[in-house]
């Protein structure tokens, strides 16, 4: 029987889709054409996980297993990339029961880069500002999601540390090559056997020409009753519809960037600690302000 031996656990907004791009092009590599399939989310023993589970996604262990089935014995690694498993509360401890040598793969990027991207993508009301949406969601998911070292070291807790391969998101976008290669030898597989042709990062956010299409929008996608009315594929053509108005969203100011790094500062240094990587460029000055500092005036000149 054909079962994942990886999982891409996060995080959303940190390139996981183009890590997926990447690793599907693979000949020796198997992801099922769903995408975060998502199914260790919820308990599997929860009775209401049914009604919890969206967009056709598995409920059933047979069901999940069924993804995998078209896997064949040239595949090597057999993986499930749903950058939501950083975040559930039971992910880490279900994948282990389930595949206890299972090799988990983690993308990190910038908190206050990854929160904007999110915000650019619809997270947040359009009318208020990106600094102000933060200020308003200290407690909900927005913000909660970008504790990186919160949500990374449950996963450092239940599996064993050369189990996990961290990818920096700037590393990923950036010095493509080099990365994909470093995955395959962590997965097991030919590094050399990647297809020959140029890379680009997909899935990158932007803001509507539109402005009261992007209110409509981004009102309509957290009614729930409706996200669960509507059939999964009406939602993704409405998605690709608001997607079609997008253009490059502004730059993350320095005043909002060092605001949103200086409340996450105690995280990161944490986490900087636990995966052992220099995450220095990440942290504001402790007493600089941002107008007369030439680090934080820089932005990443990254696709959203």
């Amino acid at each position: 029987m054909n079962t994942p031996n990886f999982f891409g656990v996060g995080q959303t907004r940190g390139g996981t889709t183009f890590l997926y791009s990447l690793l599907k092009a693979h000949p020796n590599v198997f992801l099922s054409d769903m995408k975060e399939a998502r199914f260790f989310n919820h308990h599997l023993d929860d009775p209401k996980r049914s009604e919890k589970i969206r967009g056709n996604r598995p409920v059933t262990m047979e069901d999940y297993l069924a993804i995998f089935e078209p896997a064949t014995s040239e595949h090597k690694a057999i993986g499930d990339i749903s950058p939501q498993y950083l975040e559930s509360p039971c992910a880490h401890q279900q994948i282990k029961e389930f595949r206890p040598d299972a090799k988990i793969i983690c993308t990190l990027r910038h908190p206050a880069d990854r929160m904007y991207s999110l915000y650019t993508m619809g997270e947040g009301p359009a009318e208020m500002p990106f600094i102000e949406n933060f200020r308003a969601n200290e407690n909900e998911w927005l913000v909660e999601s970008a504790y990186s070292y919160r949500n990374l070291r449950k996963y450092f807790d239940t599996f064993d540390k050369e189990n996990i391969l961290l990818i920096e998101f700037k590393a990923l976008t950036q010095n493509t090559l080099q990365e994909k290669r470093r995955v395959a030898k962590f997965l097991g597989v030919d590094p050399n056997k990647f297809p020959e042709k140029s890379e680009s990062h997909e899935n990158a956010s932007g803001v509507s020409r539109y402005k009261s299409l992007d209110i409509a929008f981004r009102r309509l996608r957290k009614l729930a009753w409706l996200r669960d009315a509507i059939p999964a594929d009406f939602e993704k053509g409405l998605r690709s519809a608001w997607r079609s108005t997008l253009k490059s969203p502004a730059k993350l100011s320095a005043a909002d960037r060092f605001e949103v790094m200086t409340f996450f500062r105690e995280d990161t240094l944490k986490l900087q600690e636990l995966v052992d990587i220099d995450l220095s460029s990440w942290l504001p000055e402790n007493s600089t302000a941002p107008e007369n500092n030439e680090k934080l005036q820089q932005t990443e000149s990254l696709p959203a």
